[in-house]
């Protein structure tokens, strides 16, 4: 296909074949009739013909015609037309040289020897002209008229691809897509791409390349997407494409680094009473350009810096800048802890959250032994010694002989009636002149723990002596440290009364015979003393009355269990403290929900009692109720258990809250500063001299002035 371009307005006409106008950017097929503006381009189809009449009655065709108007006659050149051009072109023309390669740029382009644009150019001799040859005299000479069937030529010729290098720049993450031929043309050739080179490698329009930053293609319509891989970036290598037409020209494809956000999601933690709940809120977190830390976390309204310990309501929270985290709850508590937000050093934020699931903690049960006489009632309650951090005790059931019954039922033995209540009051009646041991009574509170009831009746036969093993001042069945004291043997009275015993009589206490006297008879009671049992175990004391005729007594009996060591405790009174109110702590074996008591002594005097209860952990603390005078105070901690047994310990502390340490109320006192030497009015301190303070000063240890 060829191109002309008119120079002039005219007429188009006898159009044969495929031609296209282009006028403005536009193309249409032409017609016949149809007016050329100046300017307009027509794209001519192999074989097709045109004619176009230009407005001044000058022709152009692609057939050969003739044109009467290029008939005229020459004129003829005078001698003043021979300008000296013409000298100079012989001589070039002799001198062998091509006159046509030094000839003036035209208006718009380069020098036609190296202009590089094409295109069909229309020739036709009109009017006259001066030919030049080398070596010959055109002066006076006359021209021939021109031939008038001499016809039109249109030359034409094959227009080189203009193409421009393309660029684009994206941020990370983003596709690159553009067209390589948009800013591309050819004057005769509808452009296409062939092939493109990357990275040494050339393929076929339309392949897919992978590269190490991400995919490439580019389409035969010069269409083109690079799809870079995720948050990749830098410089894709440089492209060169070819075209239909054989040229190449690059493109450059630029991906920009763009700082990704970072990636959190929220933490939860649950965990249960009395475990500490600990994590890292960075697992699960990332950011592909930065190495996460936490700065600072928020809770309760409260910011502070990483790696600050926070006291809650329930426990203390620590977050570290590795987002490692710990919260220790209080002793029993549970619940939510208020939701806490952490920042990180990418300024992105998120939640944890931390559950502390409510635990049941065990009821602590104690087995109950209690011992009476014949025909006595045996009464007490199995919850007096038992204890349930979490949960108020009560009975539900009961189990005795095999058989279980509700609590607040009564049941008939072969020794009396029994009934153990909700609250854990229990009555056994005996029958009449009935002894023995009830069978083991098993009790099972509310919260599904149980322990044993375990009752004994001691014979009281008609005219036997009564047995009570005195040491046991309480009759609980326990005989503690406080009641056995610093006695290696156990008190014991056997009573006299109802039996009719007569002095002379022998009474038999565990095998050993004693005589009554008449005194033993008068006062209706004998005093023994036997030895105490080893620590936890239990002694009995049977006694009976042989009269003088052989005749023996039922048996009268008592007994109890030695438990003489008392828990364990220790207490810490806060030294060298500047608060008022100190906090008392320590710990004891003591068992969960024991009273602790604290009698607290200052530097005046005064006193104060205080009193707490044992955790689950054997730990306890109290703070103090008044403010402590300056000075050294004593903290005295006790601690009893269910036989009665009481442990003690004691600490000193010191509270210290002014500089005068030594408490006798001296403090630094200047009393002249001199530096006078008596010589001048005007010497006395001036800026080189040196001051003497002169006083007294009343320093403790370790105190500096």
């Amino acid at each position: 296909m060829g191109s002309i371009i008119t120079t002039k307005k005219g007429l188009l006409k006898l159009v044969k074949g495929q031609i296209e106008v282009e006028v403005n950017g536009s193309n249409q097929p032409a017609k016949d009739g149809e007016q050329l503006p100046k300017g307009a381009v027509l794209h001519i189809g192999e074989n097709a013909t045109y004619e176009i009449t230009f407005d001044d009655g000058t022709k152009l065709s692609n057939e050969i015609e003739v044109n009467p108007a290029s008939a005229a006659v020459v004129a003829p050149v005078t001698g003043e037309a021979t300008p000296d051009e013409i000298q100079a072109l012989q001589d070039l023309i002799a001198s062998g040289e091509d006159p046509t390669k030094n000839l003036p740029e035209t208006a718009a382009g380069n020098a036609p020897a190296s202009d590089g644009n094409s295109g069909y150019v229309s020739l036709a001799r009109d009017g006259s002209e001066a030919l030049a040859t080398s070596g010959y005299s055109t002066s006076g000479q006359t021209l021939a008229a021109f031939a008038p069937d001499t016809p039109e030529q249109s030359i034409a010729t094959d227009s080189p691809s203009l193409l421009a290098n393309d660029s684009i720049t994206v941020d990370e993450d983003s596709v690159a897509t553009g067209n390589v031929l948009s800013n591309d043309s050819d004057i005769d050739s509808t452009l296409s791409v062939v092939s493109f080179t990357v990275n040494g490698n050339t393929v076929t329009a339309g392949t897919t390349v992978a590269l190490e930053g991400g995919s490439l293609i580019i389409n035969a319509d010069g269409s083109y997407t690079f799809t870079p891989n995720a948050n990749w970036n830098g410089q894709v290598p440089v492209i060169t494409y070819t075209t239909n037409t054989g040229a190449t020209a690059t493109l450059t494809i630029n991906i920009t680094p763009v700082d990704d956000p970072s990636v959190l999601v929220n933490d939860i933690n649950t965990v249960a009473e009395d475990s500490v709940a600990t994590g890292n809120v960075l697992s699960n977190d990332s950011d592909i350009d930065s190495t996460l830390s936490v700065v600072s976390f928020t809770v309760n309204g409260n910011t502070v810096t990483a790696g600050t310990t926070v006291t809650l309501e329930g426990g203390s929270l620590i977050i570290n800048a590795d987002g490692s985290y710990t919260f220790t709850p209080n002793a029993n508590w549970n619940g939510t802890v208020p939701v806490i937000t952490y920042t990180t050093n990418t300024g992105a934020t998120a939640t944890l959250t931390i559950n502390i699931t409510p635990v049941d903690d065990p009821s602590v049960l104690v087995n109950d032994i209690n011992t009476v006489a014949e025909d006595s009632v045996a009464t007490g309650n199995v919850l007096s010694n038992d204890s349930d951090i979490d949960s108020t005790l009560s009975v539900v059931s009961f189990t005795v002989n095999g058989n279980t019954v509700t609590a607040g039922t009564t049941v008939a033995l072969e020794g009396g009636s029994l009934v153990i209540n909700a609250d854990g009051s229990y009555t056994f009646t005996p029958n009449e002149f009935w002894n023995g041991q009830v069978p083991v009574i098993t009790y099972t509170t509310n919260t599904g723990s149980t322990a044993t009831l375990t009752i004994n009746i001691t014979p009281v036969a008609n005219g036997g002596p009564s047995v009570t093993i005195t040491t046991d001042t309480n009759n609980d069945g326990f005989i503690s440290n406080e009641e056995l004291g610093e006695a290696s043997e156990v008190n014991v009275t056997i009573g006299l009364e109802g039996t009719g015993a007569n002095a002379g009589d022998t009474l038999t206490v565990n095998g050993v015979d004693y005589i009554l006297t008449q005194e033993d008879i008068d006062n209706g009671f004998v005093n023994l003393t036997l030895p105490a049992p080893a620590e936890g175990e239990t002694i009995t004391v049977v006694a009976t009355i042989t009269d003088a005729a052989g005749n023996t007594s039922p048996e009268g009996r008592d007994s109890a269990v030695l438990d003489t060591t008392g828990p364990v405790i220790t207490v810490s009174a806060p030294d060298d403290t500047q608060d008022t109110t100190p906090t008392i702590t320590g710990t004891t074996d003591a068992p969960p929900g024991s009273t602790i008591t604290i009698l607290v002594t200052d530097s005046t005097g005064a006193q104060q009692t205080l009193t707490t209860t044992v955790n689950s952990d054997g730990t306890y603390a109290v703070d103090v109720t008044n403010p402590i005078a300056e000075g050294g105070y004593t903290a005295e901690a006790s601690v009893t258990d269910p036989a009665g047994n009481t442990g003690k310990a004691s600490d000193n502390g010191n509270v210290d809250t002014k500089i005068d340490q030594d408490g006798d109320g001296n403090t630094v006192a200047i009393t002249a500063i001199t530096q006078d030497t008596g010589s001048s009015s005007s010497d006395f301190i001036t800026n080189d001299n040196t001051l003497i303070f002169k006083g007294t000063v009343d320093l403790g240890d370790n105190s500096t002035l």
